[in-house]
C-alpha cells in the first residue's frame, strides 16, 4: 500500500523508524521529480538507486572517477559475455578496482540517492517487507540508517536555505570573478559550466552532481560573491 509522505522531512523520519524496527525490505519512493529504491537489512541500508539498478550506478561512478573508459569498458563487457559474470565481478577480475573500492562507490551512491530525495515534493512511499535489493550482489555494505537520517536532516536544512535563495523558477547563473582561495570540487564544476552563463536547469543536467549538490554549490558561490544569480532563463541579449 502506498502512503503520502511528508514534504522533504518524511524520508529521514521513515529511515529512523525502519532502523528502530530493524526492518528488512525495500523502501520505494515516488514523486514528480524522481523515484528511488532503498534496500534495508536488519535496519541497516544495503543499497539504493533511482530504479536503474546497481550496475548502471557503478558504471556511472567509475566513469566519473576516471577508473574506466571506452577501452576498459570493452574489456569488462567481453569478460561478462565470456564468463557470465556480473558487472561488479568483471570489474574486480579485470583489476579495474578491488571490492573495497566498489563498496565505497556503493556507499557514496546510497548517500547521493537519499540526498536527492530531499529535494522532492509530495513523496509517496511504500515498504516491501522482506524484499531484497541486489540479492545476488557480491559487494556488501551495511550503513547505519539512523546515522544517515541525522546527516540527511542536516542536509535538509542546507537544502531549504539554498532553495529559498534560488527558488525553483527560471534562474540564470554567471561567474563574476576568480576566487582567491581553493574551491570545493562541486564549486569548481559549477564555475566551469557557468563561465559563460547557464540556467539552473542546465547546471543540474550538465554537472552530474544532482539537484541538491548543484543548488548547494551555487548558493555557497553566490554568498561568497563569486557568481551572480538573476531571474530568467534567457541568455543576456537574447530575445
Amino acid at each position: 500500500m502506498k502512503k503520502q509522505g511528508e514534504q522533504h522531512a518524511g524520508v529521514p523520519a521513515l529511515l529512523t523508524g525502519l532502523a528502530a524496527g530493524r526492518s528488512t525490505g525495500v523502501l520505494e519512493l515516488e514523486a514528480d521529480d524522481g523515484r528511488a529504491r532503498i534496500g534495508l537489512r536488519d535496519g541497516t541500508i544495503v543499497g539504493a538507486d533511482h530504479g536503474e539498478g546497481q550496475d548502471a550506478q557503478l558504471q556511472a561512478y567509475l566513469y566519473r572517477m576516471g577508473l574506466i573508459d571506452g577501452i576498459k569498458h570493452g574489456v569488462i563487457s567481453r569478460m561478462r559475455a565470456e564468463y557470465g559474470l556480473s558487472f561488479e565481478e568483471a570489474v574486480v577480475k579485470s583489476s579495474v578496482c578491488d571490492v573495497s573500492r566498489l563498496a565505497s562507490a556503493v556507499a557514496f551512491k546510497i548517500a547521493e540517492v537519499l540526498t536527492d530525495s530531499l529535494t522532492w515534493d509530495r513523496v509517496v512511499h511504500r515498504f516491501l517487507n522482506g524484499a531484497a535489493l541486489y540479492a545476488g550482489s557480491r559487494v556488501s555494505v551495511a550503513l547505519d540508517a539512523a546515522g544517515l537520517s541525522r546527516e540527511l536532516r542536516s542536509r535538509l536544512e542546507e537544502w531549504r536555505r539554498a532553495e529559498a535563495f534560488l527558488g525553483r523558477g527560471p534562474v540564470r547563473v554567471r561567474v563574476l570573478s576568480s576566487p582567491g582561495h581553493p574551491l570545493e570540487r562541486d564549486q569548481v564544476v559549477i564555475c566551469r559550466l557557468a563561465n559563460g552563463g547557464a540556467t539552473m536547469r542546465e547546471l543540474v543536467a550538465g554537472s552530474g552532481l544532482g539537484r541538491y549538490r548543484t543548488y548547494r554549490a551555487v548558493h555557497r558561490l553566490a554568498l561568497a560573491g563569486l557568481v551572480a544569480v538573476s531571474d530568467g532563463g534567457a541568455a543576456p541579449g537574447a530575445g
